[in-house]
């Protein structure tokens, strides 16, 4: 009896009938076409479970795109989500790579720098400080003018790359009213010449590093004009110097004991003497609403007629010497018209010539509106009294800020721009060649002005730094002297915390970091990580009863559970423990039409069994199903 027999047609002569004839052929059918498609379902989970990155599975699902498209039916259908899906994956990565480096660009790229010695320094009753203490402003001033002529004047360079800003911006005005008394001013009472940073934040421009609700605005407005000196002046001859011409325009009370009752002197034969340059003498008053200062006698009562407002005034004094000009200067305060001899070389029209300058403050607290959110426009101790009497309102840490700038404002007026550099503080002194200048603009004065004031704001840009790290400037004390100055310390809580919040601008020797981007990089990063290692495993948790299968599946087409099954495929025996099977186990390998042909490695005895060896089992010949 042969099996199967009950199912097949009895007689093979005689047809089937349409209805089963039309049944067969359509299971042949659907079974021919699910093969292909059950094997491109099967290949697409291994490529899912395998792939390394979304590139290669993009990769793998397209090859397997190409190659089942002509046997399956729809199969670029069935895969193109897949393939969409992994370049999707790619893309994402790609795009938050991009924006993960953002986390490095923090805006405005400034640092915090620290120091060894936060707070400044102050004389010391050791020893005179005066000498060192100005020997160290000077060349604080020297630095500023060469950081100004490279930085604020349109250029840049590596040295601009110090402060969070590169300058502090400031703007002028012409034509704005005298700030002295009437007729005082050259031209007219219109003629002055105004210089207004605006409200700078302290934070943002100075780098005083602190929260919105800490910040405080400053703002600085100088004012500066010629001044005619005709009621200032007075000559006399003086023994063994000829002709003096004094300027009487307010005394010291300390010089006026040493016999120095007059505001500026000048013996008038130096313009004879072969002097080929500009000589610029200053001299400085503060507001002074309590007296205290002048109570001192060392401070410069201004003449009433220059003590017209309340600001701090500096007055300066030109001489030309034996300066000569190759073409008239209109210059109101380098004036130029007087032929020499007859010749074609020009003098200047006055022995002496004046320029007066005030300078005011005002301190605002952004964070309130109205009166008394800033202090009025005044010299610098005018602006404290007024904070005290309108109670113009700071916290704890912006009275801090506050008062650092008002401890070392003065040593950023137009003075100290000035003093102690004599012609030298003169642009137009830099272009004197040999005694003769050349040409001469008529708004120089505007032009020395502006210099000015931009050398005082690159000296106010520097402090913050200075006092956050280190004393600058000073002379190091000789071995076994007394040191003139010492280092002050900050003496509260907030204070003491701004020594560690200098912002500098980063030229690039450090990074900042974004802590919340970090942050974010990080706990995402992890979550990441952790579902990739653990997600498989809590899914198979799952898959038990009748759906054990699909766990088995899952771990049968890992790599390593591949790697085993094309080695069993081959009769080769996996059971090697710590083993690592040798790539001659191959060697006796032959593909031939009828299966594989090889012979047994050692290891195995007589009935095939291994010993912690490889056995590689014989085939001759293939193995079919069939029906009879």
């Amino acid at each position: 009896m042969q099996l199967g027999s009950s199912r097949r047609n009895q007689n093979p002569d005689r047809p089937l009938p349409p209805s089963l004839f039309n049944c067969r052929y359509e299971e042949a059918h659907l079974a021919r076409i699910a093969l292909p498609v059950r094997a491109m379902i099967g290949l697409r989970q291994v490529i899912l479970r395998n792939s390394g990155s979304g590139t290669a599975a993009a990769w793998a699902f397209t090859t397997l795109a190409w190659n089942a498209g002509r046997k399956a039916p729809r199969a670029l259908l069935r895969i193109l989500p897949l393939v969409l899906l992994a370049l999707l994956n790619v893309a994402l990565f790609g795009v938050s790579g991009v924006f993960t480096s953002y986390v490095t660009k923090v805006p405005g790229n400034t640092t915090i720098i620290l120091g060894p010695h936060c707070g400044g320094a102050e004389g010391t009753p050791a020893a005179d400080p005066g000498g060192i203490y100005l020997s160290k402003v000077l060349e604080d001033t020297k630095q500023a003018a060469a950081y100004a002529k490279q930085c604020y004047q349109g250029s840049s360079s590596l040295a601009c790359g110090t402060y969070v800003r590169q300058s502090l911006p400031f703007t002028t005005q012409q034509n704005v009213s005298c700030p002295f008394a009437k007729g005082l001013c050259r031209f007219n009472d219109q003629s002055a010449f105004a210089m207004d940073t605006g409200l700078l934040d302290s934070h943002d421009d100075f780098g005083i590093n602190a929260p919105p609700k800490n910040r405080i605005k400053f703002r600085r407005l100088t004012t500066c004009s010629p001044i005619y000196g005709a009621d200032f002046g007075s000559d006399r001859d003086e023994p063994g110097l000829g002709t003096v011409v004094y300027i009487n325009a307010g005394l010291t009370p300390q010089l006026v004991e040493i016999g120095n009752n007059w505001t500026f002197s000048y013996v008038a034969r130096s313009a004879f003497d072969r002097l080929h340059a500009y000589s610029l003498s200053s001299v400085y008053g503060q507001a002074d609403p309590t007296g205290v200062l002048h109570s001192t006698g060392a401070m410069w009562y201004p003449d009433p007629r220059l003590n017209q407002t309340d600001s701090d005034i500096t007055l300066m004094m030109l001489t030309q010497n034996d300066v000569y000009y190759r073409t008239p200067s209109d210059d109101p305060w380098i004036a130029a018209h007087e032929k020499l001899n007859g010749s074609d070389v020009y003098m200047g029209d006055y022995t002496v010539s004046l320029l007066g300058c005030i300078d005011q403050y005002q301190f605002c607290n952004p964070n309130l509106e109205g009166d008394t959110a800033c202090t009025k426009l005044g010299g610098i101790n005018s602006v404290a009294k007024d904070m005290v009497d309108r109670f113009v309102y700071f916290n704890l840490d912006q009275l801090a800020t506050v008062e650092r700038f008002m401890t070392t404002t003065h040593l950023h007026s137009m003075y100290q721009a000035v003093q102690g550099r004599g012609g030298s503080a003169l642009d137009i002194g830099q272009k004197l060649y040999n005694g003769h200048q050349y040409s001469v603009p008529a708004n120089q004065w505007q032009i020395e002005v502006s210099n000015w004031f931009a050398l005082s704001l690159a000296k106010a840009q520097a402090w913050p730094i200075e006092w956050a790290t280190e004393p600058q400037n000073f002379d190091a004390p000789k071995e076994g002297e007394d040191s003139p100055w010492q280092y002050s310390p900050p003496t509260t809580p907030e204070a003491e915390a701004q020594c560690r919040n200098q912002l500098v601008h980063n030229s690039g020797d450090y990074k900042s970091l974004s802590v919340l981007g970090m942050g974010l990089i990080l706990a995402l990063g992890g979550v990441i990580i952790i579902l990739g290692l653990f997600l498989d495993s809590c899914v198979g948790l799952l898959q038990r009863g009748k759906r054990a299968y699909l766990r088995e599946q899952w771990w049968t087409e890992e790599t390593l559970g591949l790697h085993g099954a094309a080695y069993r495929a081959l009769g080769v025996s996996t059971n090697w423990g710590d083993e690592v099977p040798p790539s001659s186990v191959f060697q006796g390998l032959t593909s031939a039409s009828d299966g594989y042909r090889s012979v047994p490695l050692g290891g195995a005895d007589a009935e095939g069994k291994s010993d912690g060896g490889i056995i590689v089992s014989e085939r001759h010949e293939s193995h079919r199903d069939t029906v009879v």
